[in-house]
């Protein structure tokens, strides 16, 4: 069983997290898992992902995928729930931090729906516009459907990414970028491209659709490291 002091120390790294996050995104690893934590008394489940903690910390690396046997949820007695909690919040920090390697690696189309969601509604991601993490959703939705043995066509993929998109900052990019990325895309029927694009063009005054995320603010750089 990993020792919480050093995950923590690895997570909080800087040069180290760069280097993990850079050389895991190379290694094609990743899936869900869950952890029970804390006493008969006190148990509390968390859950998180195999990649994203992997490519924070090299402890977590060993646990999933150097040989050592795991059960599924995972059962972690001798850790209190919120320092348990406290070393999920650093792992989370990295994805903040090197967002843009998350983003760009292919295991990040094989995250869970509940992963990327949870991603995907960040306030604070280092990135260089909002289009980048659409760009990744999209690649992301487009594996899911063929890894279904879906058609992948604006229907399915549209169905797919409901739950997604409505996360998406569309209101915070230029009418340019815009028509040259999302409105390119079929994740957007046709009708919400031109209601987004109307939106932007007149700094609101229309009104992005309803299923769209309303907010006009880019996200924002992540730079409170510890």
């Amino acid at each position: 069983m990993f020792q919480v002091e050093d995950v923590m120390d690895t997570c909080l790294k800087g040069t180290t997290m760069a280097e993990r996050a850079q050389s895991l995104l190379d290694t094609g690893l990743g899936s869900d898992c869950e952890f029970i934590v804390g006493s008969q008394d006190s148990k509390v489940a968390f859950k998180a992902c195999r990649t994203l903690l992997a490519r924070a910390s090299p402890v977590f690396e060993r646990m999933f995928y150097g040989g050592l046997q795991t059960t599924n949820p995972i059962q972690v007695p001798d850790i209190e729930p919120e320092v348990f909690q406290l070393m999920l919040h650093s792992v989370d920090e990295v994805i903040k931090i090197y967002a843009h390697s998350v983003l760009a690696s292919p295991e990040f189309e094989n995250l869970s729906k509940t992963s990327l969601t949870d991603i995907v509604q960040l306030q604070h991601m280092n990135i260089t516009s909002e289009n980048e993490l659409f760009q990744a959703v999209v690649r992301w939705t487009v594996t899911q459907c063929k890894e279904k043995g879906l058609c992948v066509n604006p229907s399915n993929l549209q169905e797919e990414v409901k739950e997604v998109i409505c996360h998406i900052r569309f209101l915070s990019m230029s009418a340019a970028e815009f028509a040259e990325g999302p409105g390119e895309s079929h994740l957007l029927s046709t009708e919400d491209k031109l209601a987004i694009l109307k939106a932007i063009v007149t700094h609101g005054n229309i009104p992005p659709p309803d299923n769209m995320c309303a907010t006009w603010e880019p996200r924002k750089e992540y730079t409170d490291y510890i």
